[in-house]
């Protein structure tokens, strides 16, 4: 939990262990994730997904690349065979939005960020959701 909660913090500037314990306990049974590491095991990305009737979701996660957050969105999505999920993508991100459209990615919504306090423009690529959202 605290390698994923400084990735976060360095990538994006907020924390959400309480959201990612939630997740990693997964009473309800729906929650999923996927984590890139380097050799040396340092983690580079994680990406947590939700697969529920009701809300099948790919997000929250963080990575230091493209190609990394590529790798989990990949991961995450054997998860909807048969079936879909949505994602939220940052556009400012060219590489991994070319790469969601190579697999088939359609545009459904667009999103705005919204900050409390002074933005902090990410230093990696973030891809947050709507569940919860307690940072």
């Amino acid at each position: 939990m605290p390698a994923l909660v400084d990735l976060e913090l360095e990538i994006s500037g907020i924390c959400r262990e309480k959201d990612y314990r939630y997740f990693i306990e997964n009473r309800d049974g729906i929650w999923g994730a996927a984590v890139c590491a380097d050799p040396r095991g340092r983690i580079d990305g994680f990406m947590f997904s939700s697969r529920h009737p009701g809300s099948s979701m790919i997000g929250p996660g963080v990575a230091r690349t493209a190609a990394q957050a590529a790798a989990l969105v990949r991961a995450a999505l054997d998860r909807y065979r048969g079936g879909a999920a949505v994602f939220l993508v940052p556009v400012e991100c060219q590489e991994l939005v070319q790469q969601m459209y190579a697999w088939g990615a359609k545009n459904c919504e667009i999103h705005f960020c919204q900050v409390r306090g002074q933005f902090q423009p990410p230093r990696g690529v973030t891809m947050p959701v709507f569940l919860p959202e307690s940072g």
